[in-house]
C-alpha cells in the first residue's frame, strides 16, 4: 500500500536529528553553590535535619495555579515555601555554564540564551510531596524549570518527570546537588518523602533570541515536494456518494504542549524547533501559509485491561499480568480538535473551535507516546472490550496553499468570511466575493444547519445576499437556515431581498426556511417564534405576498397539533401542552387580524369551535385578545368567538352540582382491553368507591399505569397476601375537590368572556 504524501512528510521530518527527551540531569559544583537565608545565614551543606526544620519554620503552605486561580490543597501540593526574597543564591560563577547546559539538553539552538529567576525554596518534610502537575508561565519568554534539590538526608521525595519517551525519576543526594532542567510542558511530581527532609530550589528559565527564524537544516526540497502532492491528491470519499476532493490544509502536531501565551515561532522546544523551521520554508517554496496552532486530541484505544468485582465504585482497574495502567493495543478512534491558532493576519492568539478531518492529520511522534493530561477506563462496551479514554494537549503548524487562505479561516469563523466576502463587495470585488463563497458553500450548509446562528451573522448574511446581486447563488447561500432566524429586526433585510429578486422568490426562501425548521421537529409550530409573529407580519406589510406567506406557513405548522390534543384526557401534561398551543393561535389569529386575511381567521376560530374540549384553548386566547388594539379585536371577529364561549360557559354552570354519594368517575380513553372495560366499569358506578381486585403481576402494573397516567382521583395499592396479590382501587375526595375549582374557574371565566362580546 502506498504512503500517503502527508504520513511520508512526517516520517522525513522526524528523521531529521536526535531525539531531544525535553528534561536532563546537569552538574553542579557543591563548593562554588553558596545559599543564604535571611534569619538563618549561609547554609551549610549537607543541609542538617535540624537547618531543615529551622528553614520549615520561615516558610508558610505553597499554593499552587489552577486556571487562572491560585489555590491552596495538601492533597495536590502539601510542601512549604521559604520566602524568596529571604533567599540568596551565589553560583560563584558557574550559572553560566550550568544554564549552556540546559541549552543543550533542551535541543534549543546556539542563537538562544537562557537566564534564570529564582521562583521557590521548598522544604519537604515526612509525606510531604506535589501531585502530577506542568509548570505555569510566570513570564511570557519562559519555556523551562531548573530544579536544584540541595543535598540533605533524605529518602523518597524523588522528582519523576513524564516525557514522552517514558517516565524519569531523578532522586536528590546525601552529599551533592542534583539540578534537573525540565520543559515547563512535561508534567512532573515530586513523589511523597519517606524520611528527612528534601530541600529545592526552583527557577524560571527565561529564553532570549533574535526575531529570525531558525534557519532550515531539514530536507525542505523532499517536503515541499510533499505538500505539492499533498494539495493535489484526491482523499477519498469517507461516505458512498461523497465527491472526491483534494485536502485544503495539512495539519502537522508538534511534540510540545504550549499555551496561548506561548505560541509564537520563537517559543518553539526540542525537536519542534527544526522541524517547523524546515516545514517554513518547504512551505513558502511550495506556495504556502503557515500558522500556528493548539490542539486537543482524544483517542480511544481497546485495552486488555479487567476491573475487578469492587473496582467499579473506585474506578481502579487492573491490566491483565499486572500493572495500573495498560498499554493500548489497538486504536479505536481518534479526535483532533483546535482550540487557539496565530496567524499572520491577527495581533496574537485567537481562540478558535475546529474539528478536524483525520484525513488533514499527520505527526513524527504518536500522540499515544505523549503523556495525557487525562485518561479514564471503560468496561465491555459492546462492540469492544475493555477500552482507555486518553486526553492530550498538543500544538500543531497548519499549512495550506495561499490561494486557499479564505476556504481554511472560513470553515474556522463563518462570522469573519461573511464580513470579509462583504468587504470584497464594497470595494468593487464582486467577482472576488462570488467566487470566494461558491468555495465555502459545502461546509456553510453543514455547519449552519445544525447551529442557532447569531443574529448578528444572519443580518450580515442577509445583507450580503442583496449585495451579491446573483439570484440563484443568494438563494443556495441563505436556503441553510430555519424559520427560526426570520424576526423582527431581520425583516428589513428581507423586504430588500424581495425587493432585489422579488417578492416570489423571497416567499420560496422563507418556505425552504419553514422546511428546514420541520426536519428539526419543531418547524412554524415553533411557540417561541409564533409570539413575535404578529409584530413581524407588521414589519413585512411593505410586501404583497411576504405577510401573508408568513401566516399561511405558521397556520399550517399549527393546525395540525389541534384534534390530536383536544381527543386527549385531560390531564396536567395535555392541559400544559393546550396552553402553548392556544398561545399559538393566538398570535396566528393576531397575524391574521393585522394582515387582514379573513380566510385564516375564521380557521382559526373554527378550530376553537369544538364544544367543551375546546374551551381551554378558546378562554387563553379570549383572555389575549382582550389586550390587542380594539381595531384587532373586530378584524378577527372576537366578540363573536366570545359570545360561543360564554354560552358554553354559561351551559355548563347551569348543571347541578355533584352529589355528595355520587362517585362516579369519566373512565380513561385509548384502550379497549377487557382490563380496561373492568376499570371503566368500577369508575362509572356512583355508588361503588372501593375495589379489591386480584389481578397478576403485568395485569396490576397496566392499571397503575393508566391510572397514573391519567391522573384518576382513585389510589392504587397492592395487598401482598395470596396468589395473585389483591390491587386494591379506591375513589378519593380529589374527584369532589376538582369539581368545586373547575366551577370556580368556569365562573371567573365567563365574567371575563361576557366583558369581549359584542
Amino acid at each position: 500500500m502506498s504512503i500517503a504524501p502527508k504520513d511520508e512528510m512526517a516520517r522525513l521530518l522526524a528523521g531529521e536529528r536526535p531525539t531531544v527527551r525535553g528534561h536532563g540531569q546537569l552538574r553542579v559544583d557543591l563548593d562554588d553553590l553558596r545559599v543564604e537565608v535571611a534569619g538563618l545565614g549561609e547554609l551549610r551543606q549537607p543541609v542538617t535535619a535540624s537547618t531543615a526544620k529551622k528553614l520549615a519554620a520561615l516558610g508558610k503552605p505553597a499554593a499552587f495555579g489552577l486556571g487562572t486561580e491560585t489555590v491552596l490543597d495538601v492533597s495536590v501540593r502539601d510542601t512549604t515555601q521559604v520566602p524568596t526574597d529571604a533567599v540568596a543564591v551565589d553560583w560563584g560563577g558557574q550559572l553560566d555554564h550550568v544554564l549552556e547546559a540546559a541549552r543543550e539538553t533542551l535541543g534549543l539552538g546556539p542563537r538562544t540564551r537562557l537566564t534564570a529567576e529564582l521562583h521557590s525554596m521548598l522544604v519537604y518534610a515526612k509525606d510531604q510531596f506535589f501531585a502530577s502537575h506542568q509548570d505555569s508561565e510566570k513570564h511570557d519568554d519562559m519555556i523551562a524549570s531548573l530544579v536544584v534539590t540541595l543535598p540533605s538526608a533524605h529518602t523518597g521525595g524523588e522528582l519523576v518527570v513524564h516525557g514522552k519517551g517514558g517516565s524519569t525519576s531523578y532522586r536528590g543526594s546525601r552529599q551533592e546537588p542534583i539540578a534537573v532542567v525540565l520543559y515547563a510542558d512535561l508534567r512532573h511530581e515530586v513523589q511523597p518523602v519517606r524520611s528527612g527532609h528534601r530541600i529545592s530550589l526552583t527557577y524560571n528559565l527565561i529564553r532570549h533570541q533574535s526575531d529570525e527564524p531558525d534557519a532550515a537544516t531539514g530536507p525542505v526540497g523532499d517536503v515541499a515536494l510533499l505538500l505539492e502532492r499533498h494539495f493535489t491528491a484526491p482523499v477519498p470519499a469517507r461516505w458512498r456518494g461523497d465527491d472526491v476532493t483534494s485536502p485544503t490544509r495539512l495539519v502537522y502536531l508538534l511534540d510540545h504542549e504550549y499555551t496561548p501565551r506561548s505560541l509564537t515561532w520563537k517559543a518553539l522546544k526540542g525537536a519542534d524547533i527544526t522541524r517547523v523551521a524546515t516545514l517554513r520554508a518547504a512551505g513558502t517554496r511550495a506556495g504556502c501559509e503557515v500558522v500556528l496552532a493548539l490542539a486537543d486530541v482524544h483517542e480511544t484505544w481497546q485495552d486488555d485491561v479487567y476491573f475487578d468485582d469492587d473496582d467499579f465504585g473506585g474506578r481502579r482497574s487492573r491490566r491483565r499480568g499486572g500493572g495500573v495502567d495498560p498499554d493500548p493495543h489497538q486504536l479505536i478512534d481518534s479526535e483532533v480538535t483546535l482550540t487557539h491558532w496565530r496567524g499572520a493576519w491577527a495581533r496574537g492568539t485567537e481562540e478558535i473551535s475546529d474539528y478536524v478531518d483525520g484525513r488533514e492529520v499527520c505527526a513524527s511522534t504518536p500522540t499515544v507516546r505523549l503523556t495525557p493530561y487525562e485518561s479514564e477506563h471503560e468496561g465491555y462496551m459492546g462492540n469492544y472490550g475493555n477500552t482507555v479514554d486518553r486526553w492530550y494537549h498538543r500544538a500543531a503548524v497548519l499549512v495550506w496553499p495561499v490561494r486557499l487562505q479564505f476556504v481554511n479561516r472560513a470553515q474556522v469563523s463563518m462570522a469573519w468570511a461573511v464580513a470579509d466576502l462583504q468587504d470584497h463587495v464594497d470595494k468593487g470585488e464582486a467577482d472576488i466575493a462570488r467566487d470566494d463563497l461558491v468555495s465555502m458553500m459545502p461546509f456553510w450548509h453543514s455547519q449552519i444547519g445544525g447551529i442557532d446562528p447569531a443574529p448578528k451573522l444572519v443580518d450580515e448574511a442577509l445583507t450580503l445576499a442583496a449585495d451579491l446581486d446573483e439570484p440563484d447563488l443568494a438563494r443556495t447561500f441563505l436556503g441553510t437556515f430555519r424559520i427560526d432566524v426570520l424576526t423582527t429586526a431581520v425583516a428589513p433585510r428581507l423586504l430588500r431581498l424581495a425587493e432585489t429578486y422579488g417578492d416570489v422568490w423571497a416567499k420560496d426562501l422563507v418556505t425552504a426556511w419553514s422546511t428546514n425548521s420541520r426536519r428539526r421537529g419543531t418547524g412554524t409550530a415553533d411557540p417561541v417564534w409564533l409570539a413575535g409573529l404578529p409584530s413581524l407580519a407588521m414589519a413585512l406589510c411593505d410586501s404583497e405576498i411576504l405577510p401573508r406567506a408568513m401566516v399561511e406557513l405558521a397556520w399550517d405548522g399549527v393546525r395540525p397539533r389541534i384534534t390530536p390534543l383536544l381527543a386527549a384526557d385531560l390531564t396536567s401534561r395535555v392541559r400544559g401542552q393546550l396552553e402553548t398551543l392556544a398561545g399559538s393561535l393566538t398570535s396566528v389569529l393576531h397575524a391574521a387580524a393585522v394582515c387582514r386575511l379573513d380566510a385564516v381567521a375564521d380557521e382559526v376560530l373554527a378550530s376553537c369551535r369544538q364544544g367543551e374540549p375546546a374551551l381551554p384553548l378558546l378562554i387563553p386566547l379570549l383572555d389575549a385578545a382582550a389586550n390587542w388594539p380594539a381595531e384587532d379585536r373586530r378584524e378577527a371577529r372576537v366578540g363573536e368567538a366570545a359570545a360561543y364561549a360564554a354560552q358554553l360557559l354559561a351551559q355548563r354552570l347551569e348543571r347541578p352540582a355533584r352529589r355528595l354519594d355520587d362517585w362516579s368517575v369519566p373512565a380513561p380513553s385509548a384502550c379497549d382491553c377487557d382490563l380496561c372495560g373492568q376499570l371503566a366499569a368500577f369508575l362509572s358506578a356512583p355508588d361503588e368507591r372501593t375495589l379489591e381486585w386480584p389481578l397478576a403481576g403485568p395485569n396490576r402494573r397496566h392499571i397503575h399505569s393508566r391510572i397514573e397516567a391519567s391522573e384518576l382521583p382513585v389510589t392504587h395499592t397492592t395487598r401482598r397476601q395470596g396468589r395473585p396479590f389483591t390491587l386494591v382501587l379506591t375513589k378519593t375526595a380529589a374527584l369532589f375537590e376538582r369539581e368545586i375549582d373547575a366551577r370556580g374557574d368556569d365562573e371567573l371565566a365567563l365574567a371575563r368572556v361576557q366583558l369581549l362580546m359584542d
